[in-house]
């Protein structure tokens, strides 16, 4: 149940979950919304 609800509401955010639990970092570079413009990340 909470998967299927998860699937349902989060659609627009499943891409972003990806890219975190993948790892890839050009993955997570190409999403602006995952990391404030404040924030350095080396």
């Amino acid at each position: 149940m909470i998967t299927k609800a998860a699937n349902e509401n989060l659609k627009l955010i499943q891409p972003m979950i990806r890219a975190l639990r993948s790892g890839d970092t050009d993955r997570l570079n190409m999403i602006k919304d995952l990391k404030p413009d404040w924030l350095s990340m080396n």
